[in-house]
């Protein structure tokens, strides 16, 4: 349960200390208000991921009048210099797919968020 920067930031630097090759994270953005205001704070916040995909919002029962989405905070990351490899996945099901197709096996995958987001990994068979 992570949805704000100063809280995704922790969860990347205490991952990092971990020793894994590379850190995957998928991260749902919780509220349209939130997101709305935070997608500039959020451009840092990812520091020290290697692979990021952003999905669609987790809206909490909030209305979207104007169409909010995850690339509100995919276009913020991509203002930074440094930023890591990030896209916008609108869908958990279709980013659950696209985070196993990158991963190796000295990886770590992050699903951080506020709302759905854990149900990422359920779509996993990772049986040797």
């Amino acid at each position: 349960y992570g949805h704000l920067p100063a809280e995704v930031a922790s969860v990347i630097r205490a991952a990092r200390d971990g020793g894994f090759q590379r850190i995957h994270m998928v991260f749902q953005p919780h509220r349209v208000t939130r997101t709305t205001a935070l997608a500039t704070s959020f451009a840092h916040a990812f520091d020290g991921v290697d692979d990021l995909i952003v999905t669609d919002i987790y809206r909490a029962g909030e209305d979207n009048p104007d169409g909010v989405t995850g690339e509100l905070v995919v276009d913020a990351i991509g203002q930074h210099p440094g930023a890591p490899r990030v896209r916008y996945v609108a869908q958990l099901s279709d980013a659950s797919h696209e985070v196993l197709d990158t991963l190796g096996d000295a990886d770590l995958v992050l699903l951080v968020g506020a709302g759905d987001v854990s149900t990422v990994s359920s779509q996993w068979d990772l049986a040797p």
